[in-house]
């Protein structure tokens, strides 16, 4: 009886550009991803044909059946293209549904499917006895190591219809990897290895795969449909075919957990994780080995037991044995990457001899504190590519350099280097010793030109800043945000000018500045800067001269304390459709700029409203609305006390790696409400501008507000919706006398702060208690119209043209007004709003459609009133319309 053999080979198109047959094989689109195999052959290219539908396996008639089709049919199970024998009925009736008959193939679709064939499930005078057979030539999807020195190592790779691709590593084990080795003829062996042999390119062909561990070839496992993953090539798999190699990827290493630089745990970074090497045959040969690797004097090191205790992560190194003239650790015979049979309390500690390992060097700039990075590695200056360099990797360099944990990144400014490129992906966290002892890609391993060949300077950088413990946010204890913590600023020299400068740095008048002593008591943390020395037109403290950062021979007790004069940075709101919305904006060292949204969340967006003049408490991030020109501000953090954002802990100001698509905005009011068409009027029963009886309009009528608990609050909110000033409005008592119709609102309860009288609290709209000899009137601030109308003539050159397309602004934001229901009435008033009379016509909009807001919809005018917004409509920005409906009208 023949072994089963089956293919889970599902027909789904590749979409990767590539040459060859693939292409042809693009020109017809698959219906359904059938899955094939087949069954009781003497061998994995022989058997019966079967396909998989909704989970149940059927057969193929041989109504029609040729050579042609099955071709087709050996090509979507990874066998020889354009080869394949119809073997009549040769290996047996199958079970189950006969699915398919009639195919009509060429010979050069990529699967059945693309061939003409008779309907699913349309069979006639078929039973088993007309089961196909077919018979393939090949040795089914062609498979190779790629990436490994020895032949038997490396990054898996298969080939499906004429393209090479990759398999995820999710749910790849020693089943997996016994498959993969015993296609490439190792026999039944293999394990999973830790990817070290780099990213492959093109599909990722397989994912969750799941081997029996006897099938022939990994493409006869199960999986997902083909193409189909949710992987990247950061987890492409890979397989050792043998017990043992003496190659791997010349990774990052370090020493941690020891006294110095030169002593300690040895440990390794692969796969984006730091892990140890177990002590099983370690001697000293390895530990000159594993120091001549971290760039210590080659020939002498000494292993140390496991004197530094156990760490943490992978163990990835065991049974490592080295002659002594490898250059790095990984090119000694040891166990696959990541196979051991060892614990932490074995992990390697070593002592290594010279100074500080990898030397750096900055080219190309006249200055000796900045420039392009070059480290020394195996006898050779390189590069480093700017992928994932951040400040706190060039605060590493030039702590090496001696220039203390300061510096930032400059891009490529001072342009390529040439010859090898030996750092990729540099990820430090800030304290390491030497840059080659951050985590980074395998020496020599990166997707950079030199035209990515990172710049940096080691020149003050512009910190984070603040004033802690005051009475106002114009004093305090002064405080600098590096690496991550806030720390303070030791007395030792400052004086009334380094005042002035830390006034600056936080956003104040420039000049003007107070130094209090230590008035406002002791800090905590580190103090970061001492024995202050400025000039006065320094823009930050970190320009001044100074000891090196950390450096100080203070206490807290010496803690500075300064007052400032001003408002501190200055922020604002702009793109949005209330002026409580919008892109924030920060004005730093003469410029506006954006705002990240790295980390960013309503803790920030409260903290930017209250340095708005909103209270404490109100503001949500909304989202994100690109600006332009420069990023200050990125990855902040605040406490949600401070003042202004600029205050809150944060990346060097103008770092980032965000794009103006990140740009917050932010809204700095609680309102959900409803925004009623509003109006004044006055006793003699005309509409009034700035001051009358507030009416709301609701279900087509308007109707009047009660004065229960009504105050200059409510009428500041109820100004504001009328387009007035925010912040200003009185409440006037009945001035204006009573109005008619319904009393709708009663018992307004406004803080102030709120967008429209419908984000306050209220009763019922249209449940009020009151009769009308106790209507509200209001008098409000600002200029008349109060909602400008506009008419958009792109034909004309005047500022106020006679006709056009009508735009009203309401809330700082221009939009059109829909047609529905508009009439002369309407245009009249709309003419008088522009300052023409009591005139008009409505006329076919020929001047384009509009963008935006619309705001008006079935406006309905009397045709007295003094404004086109303060007629009847619906709820202000609620419509039924799309902007091929906005209205054009005449003032002729």
């Amino acid at each position: 009886m023949g072994t089963l053999l089956w293919f889970v080979g599902v027909f789904t198109l590749l979409t990767v550009p590539t040459s060859g047959h693939l292409l042809e094989k693009n020109s017809a689109t698959p219906l359904i991803d059938y899955a094939v195999r087949l069954v009781n052959g003497p061998d994995i290219a022989q058997g019966r044909l079967e396909m998989l539908v909704q989970g149940v396996w059927g057969t193929v008639c041989d109504d029609g059946f040729d050579d042609l089709d099955a071709q087709v049919a050996c090509y979507s199970l990874g066998f020889n293209e354009l080869q394949g024998t119809f073997q009549g009925n040769a290996y047996g009736p199958g079970s189950g549904p006969i699915y398919f008959s009639q195919f009509d193939c060429i010979g050069t679709e990529g699967v059945l499917d693309d061939c003409p064939h008779a309907p699913l499930g349309t069979t006639v005078n078929c039973t088993h006895d007309n089961d196909v057979s077919i018979a393939c030539v090949g040795t089914g999807y062609p498979m190779r190591l790629v990436g490994g020195s020895t032949g038997f190592d490396g990054r898996v790779e298969l080939q499906y219809r004429g393209v090479w691709g990759t398999i995820c590593d999710d749910s790849f084990g020693i089943e997996e990897a016994e498959v993969v080795c015993y296609s490439l003829g190792f026999g039944r062996q293999g394990l999973p290895a830790i990817n070290s042999y780099g990213q492959g390119t093109g599909p990722i062909l397989l994912d969750d795969l799941l081997c029996l561990g006897t099938e022939e070839n990994i493409g006869y496992c199960e999986h997902p449909p083909w193409g189909t993953h949710n992987c990247q090539h950061t987890e492409d798999a890979a397989v050792s075919c043998s017990d043992t190699v003496s190659s791997g990827p010349d990774v990052a290493t370090r020493i941690a957990g020891g006294p110095s630089p030169n002593e300690g745990r040895l440990e390794m970074y692969f796969g984006g994780e730091w892990g140890t090497v177990c002590d099983n045959g370690f001697r000293d040969v390895e530990a000159q080995v594993a120091c001549n690797n971290l760039g210590f004097d080659p020939g002498q090191g000494t292993f140390l037991g496991n004197q530094y205790g156990p760490g943490t992560g992978g163990i990835y190194l065991d049974n490592v044995v080295c002659t002594g003239t490898e250059e790095v650790l990984v090119n000694c015979e040891h166990s696959v990457i990541g196979s051991s049979n060892c614990t932490h309390s074995q992990d390697v500690s070593l002592s290594c001899v010279g100074a500080t390992s990898y030397d750096v060097r900055l080219v190309g700039s006249v200055n000796p504190n900045e420039g392009r990075v070059e480290i020394f590695y195996r006898g050779q200056w390189g590069t480093v590519c700017d992928d994932s360099f951040t400040g706190r990797s060039a605060q590493v360099v030039c702590n090496t350099l001696g220039y203390g944990y300061t510096g930032r990144a400059l891009g490529n400014q001072f342009g390529p280097g040439t010859g090898t490129i030996w750092l990729d992906d540099v990820l430090c966290e800030g304290s390491e010793s030497n840059l080659g002892h951050c985590p980074h890609s395998p020496w020599g391993t990166h997707n950079c030109q030199h035209s990515e060949d990172v710049s940096i300077t080691c020149s003050p950088v512009d910190v984070a800043v603040r004033l802690m413990g005051g009475t106002n946010a114009n004093e305090g204890r002064i405080e600098a945000f590096f690496n991550g913590e806030w720390g303070t600023v030791c007395d030792t020299g400052f004086g009334q000018t380094e005042a002035a400068v830390g006034c600056t740095s936080l956003g104040f008048n420039q000049g003007q500045g107070n130094f209090l002593g230590n008035q406002f008591g002791p800090g905590t943390g580190r103090i970061f800067l001492d024995q202050v020395n400025c000039d006065g037109d320094e823009l930050s403290l970190n320009e001044c001269n100074h000891t090196a950062i950390g450096q100080n021979t203070c206490s807290h007790n010496n803690d500075v304390s300064i007052s400032c004069v001003g408002t501190g940075y200055p922020t604002r709101l702009v793109g949005g459709i209330f002026p409580s919305d919008g892109r924030l904006e920060i004005f730093y060292r003469g410029v506006w700029g954006t705002v990240c949204d790295d980390l960013f969340t309503d803790v920030e967006a409260q903290v930017a409203c209250a340095g708005l003049g909103y209270s404490r408490g109100i503001g949500r991030f909304t989202g994100n609305s690109a600006g332009t020109g420069q990023i200050w501000l990125d990855q902040l953090a605040c406490g949600g006390f401070e003042t202004n954002v600029g205050s809150c802990a944060h990346a060097f100001w103008g770092e980032n790696d965000c794009t103006h698509t990140e740009d917050v905005a932010i809204s700095c009011s609680t309102s959900t409400g409803t925004m009623y068409p509003v109006r004044l009027m006055g006793s003699d029963g005309l509409q009034a501008q700035n001051s009358g009886r507030l009416e709301y309009y609701i279900l087509g009528s308007w109707g009047t507000v009660c004065d229960t608990g009504f105050s200059d609050l409510d009428a500041q909110v109820a100004c504001y919706s009328l387009g007035f000033n925010q912040f200003e409005g009185t409440y006037i008592g009945q001035t204006h006398g009573p109005g008619t119709g319904t009393a709708l609102l009663d018992n307004a309860g406004c803080t102030g702060n709120e967008v429209m009288i419908d984000d306050c609290a209220h009763s019922i709209w249209g449940a009020a208690s009151c009769d009308h000899s106790t209507d509200v009137s209001i008098s409000c601030v600002g200029p008349w119209p109060a909602m400008p109308v506009r008419l958009v003539n792109p034909n004309s050159n005047s500022s106020n043209p006679t006709q056009g397309r009508l735009e009203i602004q309401y809330y700082g934001t221009w939009g059109t007004v829909c047609d529905d229901a508009f009439t002369t009435s309407d245009v009249r008033v709309a003419c008088a709003s522009l300052g023409f009379g009591y005139i008009g016509s409505f006329i076919p909009n020929t001047f384009g459609a509009g963008v935006g807001q619309i705001w008006l919809d079935e406006v309905n005018c009397l045709g007295n009133e003094l404004n086109i917004g303060l007629c009847g409509h619906n709820n202000w920005g609620e419509h039924n319309c799309l902007h091929s409906e906005d209205t054009a009208i005449s003032c002729v």
